[in-house]
């Protein structure tokens, strides 16, 4: 079962830039791994890739698994990027690319392992991210960048209203997460790409957290995201009783691994369904060491009527 560890309070930290929104955008292209379970999926990653350069479009398919590598700890580049230098994403590149080695060191050693081959590395990095923003990142809706601006805003006003790790769950719609001793910092970022997922990228002393964000309901009366996710999300039968598994256990809680065995499905398959409830808010995911616990999230669960109804008659009164 997953415990806390209420002794140990790393800080908090919520923060915004563009140029973090550029480097979730390079990953969500790039990870082939997160496009099944990414809203704009593969329909976004073909019309993206028409409109990069072949060359470009071909160096960035040759990536392959050294993204995480060659990325290593740049979020907190971005973190520490002074806020004359961080007011768009090209403002940031020129930033980073000026940066001699010492304050690379300086600024990265407090949050990451920082490589001996930090200059090469981040050499490249700007580089890449140059290109991106050249070619997709800089014609973004800036309606996007102004919401997720809008959201940490309004996340930084929960801080010492909630526990942190209330503020991570409600973010993050779902995770939570094990608090060891060496964990120093927490940093909490909206993003909008890769949304409904959420990631987590752990260091020595600090973790990232990249909480997604949705714009509003389409004006055509269309649903709101977090609703059409919802509703799909409960479409298929396996996931049905994957709740009902996850809701039956101690405190509606089971581990990854009595629910692959429950469900009598591939590791991977079960992996995907857990992906898509949890992006809809059903489930709260646990990290603790190797192990990852699933919850009911109860509350989600009891609001779906409500939601349904809010939707359906817009008019009626409350």
């Amino acid at each position: 079962m997953p415990t806390t560890n209420p002794q140990n309070t790393p800080t908090l930290q919520i923060d915004h830039s563009p140029a973090y929104e550029l480097l979730v955008s390079f990953f969500a292209y790039t990870r082939k791994t997160h496009h099944k379970s990414m809203d704009a999926g593969t329909p976004w990653i073909r019309e993206t890739r028409k409109t990069l350069p072949p060359a470009f479009a071909a160096r960035l398919d040759d990536l392959g698994s050294s993204i995480s590598t060659l990325f290593h700890g740049f979020d907190f580049l971005i973190h520490q990027c002074p806020p004359e230098h961080r007011t768009t994403a090209a403002a940031f590149l020129t930033w980073a690319a000026s940066l001699p080695v010492g304050d690379l060191f300086q600024l990265l050693a407090p949050y990451v392992d920082v490589p001996a081959d930090i200059v090469s590395l981040r050499d490249q990095c700007v580089d890449l991210l140059h290109h991106w923003n050249a070619e997709y990142f800089q014609t973004l809706d800036p309606s996007i960048l102004q919401a997720l601006a809008a959201d940490a805003e309004q996340k930084n006003t929960l801080l010492g209203t909630l526990p942190d790790m209330d503020v991570i769950e409600l973010a993050t719609n779902g995770v939570r997460y094990e608090v060891t001793p060496e964990l120093r910092t927490i940093l909490l970022v909206p993003q909008y790409h890769l949304r409904p997922i959420s990631t987590m990228t752990k260091y020595n002393t600090s973790m990232s957290i990249y909480y997604s964000i949705d714009l509003p309901a389409p004006a055509d009366g269309g649903p709101a995201p977090a609703l059409l996710r919802l509703t799909k999300s409960l479409g298929e039968e396996s996931r049905l009783r994957l709740l009902r598994f996850i809701g039956s256990g101690p405190d509606s809680t089971r581990s990854f691994t009595e629910v692959v065995q429950s469900a009598g499905l591939s590791m991977s398959t079960v992996h995907h369904h857990l992906m898509a409830l949890r992006g809809a808010g059903l489930i709260t995911a646990h990290g603790e060491g190797n192990v990852t616990y699933y919850t009911l999230r109860r509350d989600t669960v009891s609001r779906l009527s409500h939601d349904l109804l809010s939707y359906f008659l817009p008019d009626s009164a409350e």
